[in-house]
C-alpha cells in the first residue's frame, strides 16, 4: 500500500495539445483527499499564462513555470 502524499507536489510541464502546456500541482488535504491544481501556458508570440494554482506554491509553481516560458515574456 502507498503511504498518503504529506507534501504539495508541483509537476514539470507538460504538453496537451501543441502550443498548450500543462502545470499541475496536488495538494493533499488532511482527511479529504488530494486537490488537483492546474495552470496553463498558451505558445503563442506573445504567450498567455492561465493561473489557477495556490499562492504557497509560489516558489516551486514559478520553477515549473520558467521551464515551460520566460516569465518576462508574458503579457
Amino acid at each position: 500500500m502507498q503511504e498518503p502524499m504529506s507534501e504539495p507536489l508541483v509537476q514539470r510541464p507538460q504538453a496537451i495539445a501543441d502550443d498548450l502546456l500543462a502545470l499541475t500541482a496536488w495538494l493533499p488535504i488532511p482527511e479529504q483527499g488530494i486537490l488537483a491544481s492546474n495552470a496553463f501556458v498558451l505558445r503563442a508570440a506573445q504567450p498567455v499564462l492561465v493561473d489557477t494554482n495556490v499562492a504557497f506554491l509560489r516558489e516551486s509553481f514559478m520553477a515549473s513555470l520558467r521551464q515551460a516560458v520566460d516569465p518576462a515574456d508574458l503579457r
